[in-house]
């Protein structure tokens, strides 16, 4: 297969993006969320424990609602901070409510402020509980401004304090405030816990989730193994592989034909990839790269439209290696059935055999010059939806949107395909 050059493909590529990335945020707004009731507890204001299940999300930060279920066929509660003093998803996440100060300055290298913005609100808020140590405890808050992390001793009952860290610009230079550091030090020295591995791992700290978890884990004496095995990377990777049809249809369009000519081919396809999921436990959004093997033909006999008017006899194959990266939404989402779309772009490395252009006069048969000369690598938007079985089957049908397949010459074919498939999961 000849080498291929994506450069004049990039503009196509990246309007497909646009208008894909564009359909795959709108997906959710023209579907009704869908419940993912887990095992857990909560602690209501009044002290007592109620054990049952809750609704558990993609939050994109911390919830100020909770869904709450006693057994799956009693009706939700809600659950607020009027009503709600801590929540826990089993073997998940926790959330536990407090009163604290938080920052309100703008840490986005797009908007930083020409000072040292040093406001914050105090509010009553689920902060979210990252790491429950023999020392401290690491929390998390989230809103549409920033991620914040919090700390407290387990020996004081005082609230959580904030782990300061600001930027901004002064005199044409960027400032950043580190007190996080500083604080997360004086934590390592109260705890004796300022040697040397401690140390650098907070003085390397920056003020990501990663590092921050990193950093409080040292102080609280937790081994590289026993963070390995709790904090390891959630992100979930699935490997499939199944058979299926390729359905397409070519059109052909030349100063040699009358008219347009439609023809379809239904031929065998093999695919095979790979489903990246950042979080297991919803599942909702996961990111799907897909190869599929494909074959179609095309044969067609037509009257000459031009001198000196023999028939016509044009004929091949076009073999194509396809890559399709796609965006995968769970509109349904259960345990053992989901429903999803997936927008997604199909790059096909493409091949043409056995071709054949032929003049007929009677019984004499003229091969003639090529009609049209295909290009190696096509670039086309695809739709696939699809209903995944027990966590093993995948059975789905796509539609690919038509694309060209030949550069500019005497006319031009179109082709476009619906793709049904059956694949197999493999793994846990």
């Amino acid at each position: 297969m000849p080498i291929i050059i994506l450069g004049p493909h990039l503009n196509l590529i990246m309007k497909y993006l646009y208008h894909l990335a564009i359909l795959f945020i709108a997906l959710p707004l023209f579907t009704n969320a869908q419940s993912n009731y887990k095992p857990g507890y909560v602690i209501t204001t009044t002290g007592d424990t109620l054990r049952g299940l809750i609704d558990y999300q993609d939050w994109e930060g911390n919830p100020k609602l909770f869904r709450f279920k006693t057994n799956p066929t009693a009706d939700a509660q809600r659950l607020t901070i009027a009503n709600t003093s801590y929540v826990e998803i089993s073997q998940l996440d926790a959330y536990q409510k407090y009163r604290v100060d938080i920052s309100t300055d703008n840490t986005d290298i797009q908007h930083l402020e020409t000072f040292r913005d040093t406001s914050f609100r105090t509010d009553t808020v689920f902060l979210k509980i990252m790491q429950k140590g023999r020392n401290v405890t690491l929390y998390s808050y989230t809103d549409h401004l920033k991620t914040r992390f919090f700390v407290k001793t387990n020996a004081t009952p005082q609230a959580p304090y904030e782990l300061i860290y600001r930027i901004y610009h002064t005199d044409y230079k960027t400032f950043n405030d580190n007190t996080y550091v500083k604080q997360l030090f004086e934590l390592a020295a109260q705890f004796k816990n300022n040697n040397e591995t401690a140390a650098t791992t907070i003085e390397h700290a920056e003020y990501k989730k990663e590092d921050i978890l990193k950093a409080v884990s040292a102080i609280n004496n937790i081994t590289a193994a026993e963070y390995q095995l709790k904090y390891k990377d959630k992100t979930r990777v699935l490997f499939f592989a199944g058979a299926g049809a390729s359905i397409g249809t070519f059109k052909l369009s030349s100063v040699q034909a009358s008219s347009k000519l439609s023809n379809t081919s239904t031929m065998p396809m093999i695919t095979a990839g790979v489903d990246i999921t950042a979080n297991p436990a919803t599942s909702r959004f996961f990111f799907r790269v897909e190869a599929a093997l494909t074959e179609n033909k095309f044969k067609e006999n037509f009257p000459n439209a031009t001198s000196p008017y023999y028939p016509l006899d044009y004929s091949f194959s076009l073999v194509g290696v396809s890559l399709i990266p796609q965006f995968v939404y769970n509109v349904y989402n259960t345990e053992n059935f989901k429903f999803y779309l997936s927008p997604g772009i199909q790059v096909a490395f493409v091949s043409e055999k056995d071709a054949h252009y032929n003049q007929i006069n009677g019984s004499t048969v003229t091969p003639i010059d090529p009609l049209l000369v295909f290009n190696t690598v096509s670039v086309a938007a695809a739709l696939k939806a699809g209903v995944k079985i027990n966590q093993r089957v995948d059975i789905s049908a796509s539609y690919q949107l038509p694309t060209t397949l030949t550069q500019a010459r005497n006319g031009q074919i179109d082709l476009k395909s619906i793709f049904i498939g059956l694949n197999y999961y493999f793994g846990k």
